[in-house]
């Protein structure tokens, strides 16, 4: 609603700019057949997305979709640990794990679980939890009471399908009762094919795989319908590069590096075709024309 107060105070001329106010199944269904609509832009789940998908293929229109992940961290054998702790304990909390291109599957190697456990746990207890507006504290709520069932569903299952819990766990955050408050929480002993790796949780829960060769680990990050973004951790940037070019992902990050706001986000597999940022975001609005003559 700011957008569209902001859209008109600016001059916008009218039509141009609409904002329909309703339930997503009803409008996002009339607009996804509408004969008149020459395009849709998703922005959701994959569940959601083959229903938009299948309406819009009634007039056979365009479709744009920006959907999940389960992104995988590469934690190289040479890896700095400090680096390779501090970027995965940036997206478990950031936004409270509600990022869908978080690196939520952690990749590493077998010999090196320990030192990553020792240096990443001690973060994660320190972390302070609490009002979001506060400046003292690191981590908010989820977004709903839905949402924190679905994230308590998803620690049950690591649970139950015998994963090993190493901090956190279900429930809510001593003396954080009210609200919507989740425990970050890391497992280990998780295998890829679990449900803890291969689902989108969005919530602060680490799913951390080991590896015993740099190939299986790329063949483990691939394994799954997703492919969002990646990030690799390494010591040597060229062979940090190599593997993040290997990795089935439309957007990856080597060694913690900054965003580039002007580069192209987006994934491919089930994580959709459309991309934000950069000039590539107003392609999937754009129709190329040829006009052919004699001069």
């Amino acid at each position: 609603m700011v957008l569209a107060e902001i859209l008109e105070a600016a001059g916008v001329p009218a039509g141009v700019f609409n904002l329909v106010t309703g339930r997503g199944s009803v409008i996002g269904n009339a607009l996804a057949s509408h004969p008149d609509v020459a395009l849709v832009s998703f922005t959701g789940s994959g569940e959601t997305a083959l229903q938009v998908n299948a309406a819009a293929g009634q007039s056979a229109k365009r479709v744009a979709t920006e959907l999940g992940g389960r992104s995988p961290q590469v934690i190289m054998p040479d890896a700095d640990m400090d680096i390779a702790a501090g970027t995965a304990l940036t997206w478990l909390i950031a936004n409270t794990g509600q990022i869908c291109s978080a690196p939520s599957r952690t990749l590493v190697p077998r010999e090196r679980l320990e030192e990553f456990l020792s240096v990443l746990l001690p973060r994660i207890e320190s972390i302070r939890i609490g009002d979001p507006l506060a400046d003292d504290i690191d981590m908010g709520p989820l977004i709903s009471a839905e949402q924190w069932q679905t994230v308590q569903h998803y620690i049950q299952a690591g649970l139950d399908e015998g994963a090993h819990l190493v901090t956190g766990g279900l429930g809510k955050p001593h003396g954080l009762e009210q609200g919507h408050f989740v425990k970050p929480t890391v497992f280990t002993g998780v295998t890829n094919d679990m449900t803890i790796a291969q689902e989108e949780i969005l919530g602060p829960v680490m799913s951390i795989i080991t590896y015993d060769t740099v190939d299986e680990a790329v063949e483990i990050a691939n394994d799954i319908r997703y492919g969002l973004a990646g990030y690799v951790t390494g010591g040597d940037p060229a062979d940090a590069a190599d593997v993040g070019s290997r990795i089935e992902a439309g957007y990856v990050i080597v060694n913690n590096a900054d965003f580039d706001w002007t580069a192209p986000l987006g994934g491919c597999k089930e994580s959709g075709n459309g991309r934000e940022w950069g000039p590539e975001c107003m392609q999937e609005y754009l129709e190329t024309k040829v006009v052919l003559g004699r001069c």
